[in-house]
């Protein structure tokens, strides 16, 4: 899929700001699956499967933004997975890898403004 022909068709959608947030999302899965590989993986109550399961919901919803050249994305949904990605810090010990996901969530959430904001 060409995104540049997309963005270059529509300059004037949100489709280049929710591209954005697809790096940031195989991130996030990437960071979440490496914690819970690791020694102490999430708790339960944390519920990584169900944050994952968000995280791809959101993946497709803007991978058909771009086929269908139009942006709807659930501001509430980016929301939740930011929200998730915060709490996520509290069950990291390592400083660097609790950043990270702080990091993630201030990026979606730099977006949802950015979008409230252009239209």
């Amino acid at each position: 899929m060409n995104f540049v022909k997309v963005i270059k068709k529509n300059p004037n959608s949100n489709i280049s700001f929710y591209l954005s947030l697809l790096p940031i999302f195989n991130m996030a899965i990437k960071l979440i699956n490496r914690k819970n590989s690791g020694k102490k993986p999430f708790s339960k109550e944390f519920n990584s499967n169900k944050v994952i399961g968000l995280i791809e919901q959101a993946t497709k919803k803007i991978n058909s933004c771009v086929k269908n050249e139009k942006c709807n994305i659930e501001q509430i949904l980016l929301k939740e997975i930011s929200d998730k990605l915060v709490l996520a810090t509290r069950e990291i010990k390592s400083y660097s890898l609790a950043k990270d996901f702080v990091y993630l969530s201030k990026q979606i959430n730099d977006v949802i403004s950015i979008t409230k904001l252009k239209f």
